[in-house]
């Protein structure tokens, strides 16, 4: 029996022994299945050619909340009356300049000017081929990104863009609305945050590289062809403001965009701006910051790995500016006189002077500064036809954004809103990415209301408390009348 009950405790002690075996070389496995899965979702990760391809679902909630946010802010009737006010000051300002011209030597009657119908043609041409080059910048980055072609989506884009960089200050609202726009039609989160920083990147890679050689050439071989006069001093001064401010702007983004550097060089402003208490809420500063940082960082890395549509972004880049400085040149080919390569150049070196001196007024679409420096500038090759030449300048360059802008919400307004639920109902019952989202905007609307109940919740307890408060009140009051009373009948007693 002691032999038995020896082996059979031996065979417990050799059965434990491999089972304690069996787990380790289990759980080795499981380690190399999990390292192999890593390893491969690593590969996964530096392969990724799109633009934020694999999404964390958090992130995503915030960046669909953030601009959310942002769109509501802009159709709050606190914002929309501050736009309406910047754009009758807008209008009120253009209409003085106009008004003063017309009684100088810069107005003749339009029926008196022999101008040319073409070089009118070739104008409007120019504006066509302008929203067309966006339009395909547009259609490029979609295309990349969602793998999806979407024409008419990229002209929208790329339309209601230049529609709210034209009525809000210093240009700053596009870019929020586009990434919103992008999101109701359907595009990821990720997709439509970096859409419009590559377009945005891009551009102005290319217009501070033009800006540099064009003022290069302005002060030294083409230095004759710029005009004299007071008000070209000041058009200069504001011309030089305006590229530093552009200057720093973009060489800021390329910091931004350089790894670790990035966050580490944001984190020393902060410090720095903390310190001197010009920051209130450091934390929520540095997560907002950083969020941009990491979104300039995708999007040049997507570049990188995209050097085709960087190059073709570039060019089509280039193309935008120089037709944009062109335009001018047309006018003045329609109203004033014969071609002139020696004009031309002229008409461009100036035009993108004018562009710079009216970039940093707050006002939109640079107001007031545009107009007296396109008069300071061009008076001279104008003469007469400089009222008409104003007139048509802003038309297409400025005020042809905003009319096609407004038609075109307008138009989501009446049917493009309705073509669109269409759209994405489909999309959420044939792609799970769009269930996804589905879910994400049915937890938006709860945590919405939840915070409404809360709010609600609150007010009534404070009413509660309030009435509450009150009626002690009253009693105290009533007490303190029947102890006066008291004390009256005490002494008529006595």
């Amino acid at each position: 029996m002691k032999k038995d009950g020896k082996k059979t405790i031996n065979q417990l002690e050799d059965e434990t022994k491999n089972c304690s075996l069996d787990n380790q070389s289990l759980n080795e496995k499981n380690e190399v299945k999990e390292k192999k899965e890593v390893e491969e979702i690593n590969k996964d990760c530096e392969n990724i050619d799109d633009i934020g391809q694999i999404v964390d679902e958090d992130i995503f909630r915030k960046k669909l909340k953030r601009s959310k946010e942002l769109v509501n802010k802009d159709k709050s009737p606190q914002k929309k009356l501050w736009s309406f006010i910047f754009f009758v000051l807008n209008v009120v300002i253009v209409a003085i300049i106009l008004l003063g011209m017309l009684e100088g030597d810069n107005y003749t009657p339009l029926d008196k000017i022999p101008f040319n119908y073409w070089w009118i043609f070739a104008s409007i041409m120019a504006f066509v081929v302008m929203v067309l080059i966006d339009q395909v910048r547009f259609w490029l980055l979609i295309k990349k990104s969602t793998k999806m072609k979407r024409p008419f989506l990229a002209y929208k884009v790329g339309a209601v863009g230049k529609y709210y960089d034209a009525i809000t200050p210093l240009s700053t609202g596009g870019q929020p609305f586009q990434a919103y726009y992008l999101t109701t039609r359907g595009i990821k989160a990720s997709h439509a945050v970096s859409i419009p920083i590559a377009k945005y990147i891009a551009q102005q890679l290319v217009f501070s590289v033009l800006s540099i050689i064009i003022l290069i050439l302005a002060f030294t071989e083409y230095k004759h062809l710029l005009p004299d006069g007071f008000g070209t001093d000041w058009v200069l001064l504001a011309c030089w403001i305006g590229f530093i401010c552009n200057f720093v702007l973009v060489a800021l983004v390329i910091l931004l965009s350089i790894g670790t550097f990035g966050k580490k060089f944001v984190l020393g402003i902060l410090k720095f701006l903390n310190k001197i208490k010009l920051i209130k809420n450091y934390d929520a500063t540095y997560e907002k910051l950083l969020n941009i940082v990491e979104e300039y960082q995708r999007t040049v890395k997507f570049f990188v790995k995209s050097p085709f549509l960087l190059i073709a972004t570039i060019l089509f880049s280039v193309a935008y500016l120089v037709i944009q400085y062109s335009i001018p040149y047309f006018i003045y080919c329609a109203f004033c006189g014969t071609p002139s390569t020696e004009v031309w150049v002229q008409m461009l070196i100036v035009s993108l002077m004018i562009d710079l001196a009216a970039s940093f007024i707050p006002l939109p679409g640079g107001s007031g500064v545009a107009e007296l420096s396109f008069t300071a500038m061009f008076a001279g090759l104008f003469l007469g036809a400089s009222f008409w030449a104003l007139l048509f300048w802003r038309l297409l360059t400025y005020y042809g954004y905003v009319i096609q802008g407004f038609l075109l919400l307008v138009y989501d307004a009446a049917w493009g809103n309705k073509k669109n639920k269409k759209h994405l109902a489909y999309l959420k019952e044939h792609d799970e990415y769009y269930k996804n989202v589905n879910e994400i905007n049915d937890v938006l609307l709860n945590d919405e209301k939840e915070n409404s109940n809360l709010d609600a919740s609150v007010e009534q307890t404070e009413e509660i408390s309030i009435h509450e408060q009150t009626e002690e009140l009253l009693q105290d009051e009533k007490g303190n009348e029947d102890i006066e009373q008291n004390s009256k009948n005490i002494d008529a007693n006595n």
